[in-house]
């Protein structure tokens, strides 16, 4: 066999961790002058080629470089001076009492000289400096953020999901009370149940366009949020869903929803309108109950009962239209101020109230009922003579 010998030009590129002090003609030529490299080819011996002179070194930020790939998690984290030790992740799958990190494919922070460094799955880390941090968190599977995986963490301020994320688990986000933002891309189809509820700072979120259901909590609690837009890919809305959003002031549920849930804006304190293009047949328990300042209430055609206690102390609502398919009014279902002073029947059946209870405010009012109706006696009689009664002719 003879051997031969062959100059090769090579430029590489390497990937290095280097010492922050060390300049980059330092590196490259401490690599130049101890760099050595056999290529052996698995099963045939013979071939071997030796070489010894390096042409170049493009050092790189190994991490910058990192981090650019797709499928990494942002997060912001609000770190006081008093307590820098943060919980980064919490309640994963337990294993005899610990969180188990498995799920964590690699974890990347930067120091205090504001270097990049990853560092091993934790679920609590001790931040060198006060103030914001962030930390950036890959998922082995980045397709969903599992169940609870950020429940509690009280420093989380903003999140990022990448656009592989394609489900959101049940609380992964709750009782995050410092988080203002959150970025949910539309790749995101499936949110569960609780999952951003008590974010008591959150103040907006834009529901991803191919969401077909709001689950049951899913925004409990979320005392700034200030604006909601349901998109039209929604079908379904649970108990609760916007239950306690203090700020929100007007919604509108389009006529793709199917079915809503009870409780759904109980406690909405500063809700002045809501507008129901939904095809629904029925308002639930105390689905808006307790919306002091609500004053616009828009009903669908379709509906045909309010359920107990569905409007109770809504003060402001002086005025409704109740559909033509209504016909039935659950106990209480405007609470001991009974129904609004101003209120137009579209029924040509009078509804029922549920065990012959009529609340009103036994004050001066005004009923619209239809032409040729039947069965507003009990109403006129509840009401009392101090309102007045105007009959809607029908279009010929």
């Amino acid at each position: 066999m003879n051997t031969k010998e062959i100059n090769i030009s090579l430029t590489i590129k390497l990937k290095i961790d280097v010492p922050e002090s060390m300049s980059e003609r330092e590196i490259k030529d401490n690599i130049s002058s101890n760099f050595e490299s056999v290529f052996n080819h698995s099963g045939d011996e013979g071939r071997r080629i030796s070489y010894y002179e390096l042409e170049s070194v493009e050092v790189m930020d190994n991490m910058e470089a990192l981090l650019k790939e797709p499928g990494w998690v942002k997060a912001v984290y609000q770190v006081s001076e008093a307590d820098k030790q943060t919980v980064l992740l919490e309640n994963f799958k337990r294993k005899n009492g610990q969180a188990d990190f498995d799920q964590v494919e690699k974890m990347v922070v930067k120091d205090e000289s504001g270097q990049w460094k990853e560092i091993e799955p934790v679920q609590t880390y001790t931040f060198e400096k006060s103030g914001e941090n962030t930390v950036y968190i890959r998922f082995r599977d980045i397709t969903e953020i599992p169940v609870f995986a950020f429940y509690g963490c009280m420093a989380l301020k903003e999140i990022e999901l990448p656009g592989t994320v394609h489900s959101i688990g049940e609380s992964a986000f709750r009782d995050c009370k410092k988080m203002e933002f959150i970025y949910i891309p539309d790749s995101v189809g499936t949110i569960g149940e609780s999952a951003f509820s008590c974010c008591r700072m959150l103040k907006g979120v834009l529901i991803p366009d191919c969401l077909k259901i709001i689950q049951d909590y899913t925004f409990l609690g979320c005392c700034s949020i200030g604006e909601i837009i349901i998109p039209q890919s929604v079908t379904e809305i649970g108990d609760g869903a916007f239950m306690k959003c203090r700020k929100l002031k007007k919604i509108n549920i389009p006529h793709t929803v199917r079915k809503i849930g009870e409780t759904l804006f109980s406690g909405c304190l500063q809700l002045s309108s809501i507008v129901i293009e939904a095809p629904i047949t029925k308002i639930g328990s105390s689905f808006a109950s307790r919306c002091g300042n609500l004053k616009n209430l828009v009903l669908p055609d379709t509906l045909q009962e309010i359920g107990r206690y569905a409007f109770s102390e809504c003060r402001s609502l002086d005025k409704i239209i109740l559909p033509a398919a209504l016909s039935k009014i659950s106990v209480w279902a405007f609470g001991d101020d009974g129904l609004p002073f101003d209120i137009t029947s579209l029924a040509k059946v009078a509804p029922a109230i549920d065990g012959d209870r009529f609340p009103n405010r036994l004050s001066v009012g005004a009923l619209r009922i239809p032409e040729g109706s039947t069965g507003y006696d009990t109403w006129i009689e509840a009401l009392g003579t101090r309102w007045v009664l105007e009959y809607i002719k029908q279009e010929s």
